[in-house]
């Protein structure tokens, strides 16, 4: 619980922390029992990989190894699509600023190397074979948190240290790694690292690079997995609308989410949705009545987009959303980048999006229908995006501002605390965002604040904001 709370640069609900740490194991074990073949120790047991972010002794005990893996299988992909959805049903979505840069894409692809390989052993270089983040990180090196190591690989490709004609990555050397580490723990990594780069792992280092990954943000919800909303300035269950995954903001992730909590969150939390519509809800109980035009909205959406017959491709306008969010809203980002990005981003979203071109009108196999489809998802997501980063005035996690390189919390917590004052909610950033999406394509703010509780102080203690290092 420490770790996930210290991770998310103590922006994440520690009521809902609290439930994911005491409810992961079962988890594990309902895996096992469905037969998930888990990689396994020599005593037959699960097999446990060390994984950033995570350590022993709250953060003084050294590096802890409690991450169950499959070898290395690991990857999704994520167009937004739900959290589009609860968007235009007028809900907000939260902490949508707080996006993940993978450290280890590979380079030219972006195909993910999983973390499993600094777990492993493996270890980032720059241009003069040094262990660079040995110097950012003193502690966990190469395995801290996912935004430091990000950070600190960016700052070595700015200062020329990157590699390559262009020095723009750096290498994750692994070829030190004993031959059969290699073949039985990250099989996966090896193929890919031949078909994607043409490197042979047990000889030479992997070409990376910094990707885009995760968004820590989402649909809001609490610990039981129930949408809310927010409402003269409490909380607002949704009743009957859940959310859980990579769609939801529960928020056991906050600022930042550790690399073995995404899969551990769907399942603990998909389960608290299907035991409380259990406790909720009775056989034969009578749904509220619908409106009778009720999906008639989505209908008409679907099929503006169907025949669209503007003169902008959807891959065409999907790169230049990408290009425009890479350049805007990326690693470490300033005032005048972001303006620049929700100007550029809102003249995409409200000029170009409407002017989509679909060539292929069928309903049987169409994938250019089901790409713009997406794309609408995925740009309305790219909205409440770069607004909210641009709203953020504080670096925390993986929101790095250049223009404001400190966290600001309600105390300063370098500091004693004795004979500071507590600022109020209006004057500090230890909050969550709630951005609103308007029909004119307008993004309103809003903010509800974090929960520092646990569901029993009796079994677990919350964890008090501290100044977060590796």
């Amino acid at each position: 619980m420490y770790d996930t709370v210290k991770g998310s640069d103590w922006l994440g609900d520690q009521d809902a922390i609290h439930f994911l740490s005491r409810e992961a194991p079962k988890a594990v074990f309902e895996l096992e029992n469905y037969g998930c073949a888990f990689s396994r120790t020599k005593e037959g047991k699960i097999y446990q990989r060390a994984f950033g972010g995570q350590s022993l002794r709250f953060g003084k005990g050294g590096q802890a190894h409690r991450t169950c893996a499959v070898a290395d299988r690991t990857g999704h992909s994520c167009t937004g699509d739900g959290m589009a959805m609860v968007s235009r049903a007028g809900i907000p979505l939260q902490d949508m600023e707080f996006v993940q840069f993978h450290p280890t894409g590979i380079y030219g692809s972006g195909v993910l190397v999983t973390e499993g390989v600094r777990g492993e052993g493996g270890y980032l270089i720059n241009s003069a074979g040094d262990r660079f983040m040995t110097e950012y990180a003193p502690v966990a090196k190469d395995l801290a948190s996912r935004d430091i190591v990000s950070r600190a690989m960016t700052l070595e490709i700015l200062d020329g240290r990157g590699v390559g004609p262009k020095k723009d990555h750096l290498y994750l050397q692994l070829s030190h790694l004993p031959r059969e580490v290699i073949e039985k723990q990250l099989p996966g990594i090896s193929h890919l690292s031949w078909v994607f780069a043409g490197v042979d792992v047990t000889k030479e280092p992997i070409p990376v690079i910094p990707t885009v990954h995760y968004n820590m943000g989402g649909i809001p919800g609490n610990y039981r997995a129930q949408v809310l909303t927010r409402e003269n300035e409490n909380d607002r269950v949704l009743d009957r609308l859940w959310a859980a995954g990579e769609t939801a903001c529960v928020s056991v992730h906050g600022a930042n989410r550790l690399g073995a909590n995404s899969l551990i969150e769907t399942l603990v939390f998909g389960k608290a949705i299907a035991d409380n519509i259990d406790c909720m809800m009775r056989p034969g109980e009578r749904h509220v009545d619908l409106a009778p035009d009720i999906g008639q909205q989505s209908i008409c959406r679907f099929d503006a987009t169907r025949y669209s017959q503007g003169n902008i491709t959807v891959a065409t306008l999907r790169e230049e959303m990408q290009r425009t969010m890479h350049k805007y809203a990326s690693v470490f980002r300033s005032c005048d980048i972001l303006q620049h990005g929700c100007r550029e981003m809102t003249r995409l979203y409200t000029c170009d999006l409407p002017n989509l071109c679909v060539q292929d009108t069928s309903l049987i196999w169409n994938t250019e229908l089901v790409e713009a489809l997406e794309l609408q998802n995925m740009m309305l997501n790219c909205m409440h995006i770069i607004y909210a980063a641009e709203n953020r005035k504080e670096s925390r996690g993986a929101h790095a501002r250049e223009d404001y390189k400190e966290r600001i919390d309600e105390y300063d917590y370098s500091k004693p605390l004795d004979g500071q004052k507590k600022l109020p909610i209006e004057k500090h950033w230890r909050k969550h965002t709630l951005t609103w999406a308007q029909d004119d394509g307008s993004i309103c703010i809003t903010y509800r604040p974090v929960i520092d509780t646990t569901l029993d102080e009796t079994e677990a203690e919350h964890v008090p904001p501290a100044v977060r290092s590796y």
